[in-house]
């Protein structure tokens, strides 16, 4: 060290530094490129470089660099072990790294969330935020595990009828089950014990007294498959989930689905064929589920043929079905990769679903599901389940209040911060409803199913008709409303006007998220004036 020149080096009360930060920079990049040139170079100066140094200088292969910013990519150009080199990295980092800038680099974001079994969309907030995850977490964490699955189909399909069945429901029950009127939300209706899918309750009193520590469980979403509410299902469809895609096997594929099972008419769904339905889902799940980064888990999709008796099939055996739900879509799509065998159940009446039920352990036993939370969030999931049916919508403030006492929170101001990261959580898992955004983040829906009825009244016609009340759903630039009013005599919502409503609402829909993909951005909304008893459309800036 004695003999480099001067103006590389400087001493200050017997402490060697580079004499400036440009200096120090120029140093680390003729040591990059002179010294790390071979793969084992890389790896060695990984496992004994210092570990701020690490974090200083090593970035993700795909983080974009600030102007003037030097960094050292980490890449692995072997393809027999391209995670290798990578994870290393994420080793000697640790839990730290959900805080670092690399975390920029979303395609880094399923390893880190593997590695560490941290809630992905955490990896998604600003860095402020996430530092502040990794504080709460360091004042103690617990393991929750919960899988979800989204069961979707054509309307008559049997998709309640599957799921009163796996939940064991009586021959009499079975046979009074009506078709689901939007979307219905089942929470935590199974675990897994014993290796065995187990019916749960849906009642308060039998989750009271639970606690969440590695105890495996699975929801269900029920949707209802009339073509009137497609453009509200969109944004319930989640990565966090697995779906069950029930067809019909007693409608040949190009048969034309009859209005009385859903009333196509005066939408896009006008004339659609049984085929095309299930097309529909299948590019759903892609579109919506599908792998956004290399890495990432692709969608688990299992097919239900739900009439399966050899009485009223319409398809010869097991491969013909397979053959006719392949020929449904394009020569070029790559959506075929969804029907196989593995993934494909045939379901008769009143056989049993062992082979099912068997699966759907194992999907939901599936470490993915597993993440880990600060043990101080943990707590207000009991408090969701004994509370929605009493508050259905709270005020953030004083849900705040409720949090345990916590000497690192300071002020009612630190509490209220740490509220609205727990809630964020909440509402990427599907527990509850919140938007942290201007005019929206006072308040927290806390009963998914209520905000969900709601949703059906948006397309009015005589199935949303209770107790002589309209209600519509209004959205500003600043909140979502729903306004009720009453209904007169030959005074509601022509289908036309409805059709209207449903298709220019879609945009907003898109970008309201409950699972869900992306931020509140408003195009535009409708206003209900109630002297006039109608919904306008009207823009909004």
């Amino acid at each position: 060290m004695d003999n480099l020149p001067a103006e590389i080096l400087k001493t200050h009360d017997s402490l060697q530094t580079f004499t400036s930060e440009n200096v120090r920079n120029d140093v680390m990049y003729a040591f990059v490129t002179e010294c790390l040139v071979l793969d084992r170079d890389m790896d060695v100066f990984l496992e004994t470089v210092s570990r701020s140094f690490i974090s200083e200088f090593c970035r993700s292969w795909g983080y974009e660099r600030r102007e003037g910013e030097r960094c050292i990519y980490i890449h692995q150009p072997r393809r027999d072990s391209p995670e290798k080199r990578f994870e290393l990295f994420i080793d000697r980092l640790g839990t730290d790294i959900i805080a670092h800038c690399t975390m920029s680099d979303w395609s880094a974001h399923s390893s880190v969330a593997k590695r560490f079994e941290v809630p992905s969309e955490i990896l998604k907030w600003d860095q402020e935020a996430r530092e502040r995850y990794l504080e709460y977490a360091r004042r103690g964490t617990q393991t929750v595990h919960h899988a979800r699955g989204m069961i979707v189909g054509c309307a008559g399909a049997g998709k309640t009828t599957l799921l009163k069945r796996l939940l064991g429901c009586s021959h009499e029950e079975i046979q009074n089950v009506t078709s689901t009127e939007g979307l219905e939300v089942h929470e935590e209706i199974f675990e897994i014990r014993n290796g065995k899918l187990k019916a749960m309750k849906e009642d308060n009193e039998n989750k009271k007294e639970e606690t969440l520590d590695g105890i495996k469980k699975l929801s269900f979403f029920d949707f209802g498959g009339q073509c009137a509410y497609y453009a509200c299902h969109q944004i319930y469809l989640t990565r966090r989930a697995f779906y069950i895609v029930v067809v019909d096997a007693s409608k040949k594929m190009e048969e034309e689905v009859d209005t009385k099972v859903c009333d196509q008419s005066g939408s896009v769904f006008h004339g659609w064929t049984y085929g095309e339905y299930f097309v529909f889902w299948i590019k759903s799940i892609h579109t919506y589920c599908g792998k956004e980064n290399e890495g990432d888990p692709k969608p688990v999709v299992l097919i239900v043929a739900s009439h399966w008796e050899k009485e009223t099939r319409q398809y010869e055996n097991e491969d013909t079905f397979m053959e006719c739900l392949q020929k449904q879509f394009p020569v070029t799509s790559n959506l075929s990769q969804y029907v196989v065998e593995d993934n494909c159940y045939f379901v008769q009446f009143p056989v049993l679903l062992n082979d099912l039920q068997e699966r759907l352990v194992k999907i939901a036993s599936d470490e993915r599901w597993s993440e880990i939370i600060p043990k101080e969030w943990a707590y207000f999931e009991i408090e969701i389940n004994q509370t929605k049916h009493l508050y259905r919508v709270l005020n953030v403030l004083k849900l705040a209040t409720k949090i345990p006492e916590n000497p690192n929170q300071q002020n009612t101001e630190d509490k209220l911060r740490s509220t609205k990261d727990m809630l964020r959580y909440y509402h990427d898992a599907g527990k509850v409803l919140y938007f942290n955004e201007e005019g929206l983040e006072k308040s927290v829906i806390m009963d998914v199913q209520w905000f969900i009825d709601a949703f059906k009244h948006i397309i009015t016609d005589k199935l949303h008709l209770k107790d002589g009340y309209n209600i519509v759903l209004s959205v500003t630039a600043a909140s979502i409303q729903l306004q009720i009013f009453q209904s007169e005599e030959g005074n509601d919502l022509d289908k036309t006007k409805t059709f209207n409503i449903q298709d220019r609402i879609e945009g907003v829909l898109n970008d309201i998220t409950g699972t869900f993909h992306r931020k509140i951005a408003f195009v535009r909304g409708f206003k209900c004036q109630k002297e006039e008893k109608q919904t306008i459309a009207m823009d909004i800036e």
